[in-house]
């Protein structure tokens, strides 16, 4: 199961890369909170990655789950990062739980969660052979470009995937 926080789930939706995530992970699952942020507010808002992702859901690609929240997590954290982690936490030996956040990060790995980021995902991807270099250096630029990470990260994962120009 592959649980999904709100931040990484905009991302790669916004760069084009949720179908090729849906492709690989068979199981994607995203807590209450995250849909309710996610979805039901973008789609208020009219944003389309909100609307690429409730097609996901109604194609039953992506799952909406409710958990119970540990009481150590009852006021750490965003509701949807609560939640991920809490659902995370709860489903240990089954879970990868993708989010960006670094206190949450923190409190994932102090209870054993395995945890991967959204460049994370993006090296997966290309692991995987589902996205070629040029593909996952291209989407790397335009996670970079929307300012949504440092540039030593940006050169870290850059210097991952040998580049065919």
């Amino acid at each position: 199961m592959i649980i999904f926080d709100s931040s990484p789930l905009i991302h790669l939706t916004q760069i084009g890369k949720l179908k090729y995530i849906i492709s690989v992970f068979k199981n994607l699952v995203i807590p209450q909170a995250v849909y309710e942020e996610v979805v039901e507010k973008g789609i208020k808002k009219n944003y389309s990655d909100a609307i690429i992702i409730q097609n996901h859901i109604n194609n039953k690609e992506i799952l909406i789950k409710r958990t119970v929240i540990p009481p150590f997590l009852q006021n750490a954290l965003h509701p949807g990062e609560r939640e991920a982690l809490a659902l995370a936490i709860n489903n240990k030996s089954e879970a990868l739980l993708i989010l960006d956040e670094k206190k949450a990060r923190l409190i994932a790995r102090e209870n054993q969660v395995v945890i991967h980021g959204t460049l994370g995902i993006l090296l997966i991807l290309f692991e995987e052979n589902v996205i070629d270099p040029n593909k996952y250096h291209l989407s790397l630029r335009l996670y970079a470009d929307r300012g949504w990470i440092s540039l030593s990260l940006y050169e870290k994962y850059r210097k991952e995937v040998k580049y065919n120009e």
